[in-house]
């Protein structure tokens, strides 16, 4: 008895350091120069659950119109992104489905908001990616 309740208070604390290192909720994309954005739902990839992943989860044309026929709904946008402290993730890749390329990544908290990089070599792009939920 005494054993089990160790070996669950064990599993508690070692899912619960894993689960606080990964990227969880909605965020909002920044819009293109036409109003479009996405909406990216991050948690724990499926492939390995202590690296932060988000799916595209919603498609807008503009703040009041949804893209319901958006190509991309349910696709992994960013990838393996892994807890580096202090609100910092590195060695994952985002993938920009506009131009259906993926690059080298990396990601900081900034209050409640996401900064996303995406790089080649020594370029960078950012945004700053708005949490929704």
């Amino acid at each position: 008895m005494k054993l089990s309740i160790i070996t669950t208070f064990i599993t508690f604390l070692f899912f619960n350091a894993v689960q606080a290192d990964v990227v969880t909720g909605i965020y909002k994309t920044e819009a293109t120069e036409t109003g479009a954005f996405l909406e990216v739902k991050f948690g724990p990839c499926d492939k390995n659950p202590s690296l932060s992943c988000g799916i595209i989860l919603n498609a807008y044309k503009s703040e009041a119109d949804v893209n319901k026929e958006y190509d991309h709904l349910g696709k992994i946008i960013v990838e393996n992104m892994e807890a580096q402290g202090s609100g910092k993730f590195t060695g994952g890749t985002i993938w920009d489905p506009s131009e259906d390329k993926v690059y080298n990544s990396k990601m900081t908290s900034v209050d409640r908001d996401l900064s996303v990089e995406g790089c080649i070599l020594f370029f960078c792009r950012a945004q700053l990616w708005k949490r929704v939920k």
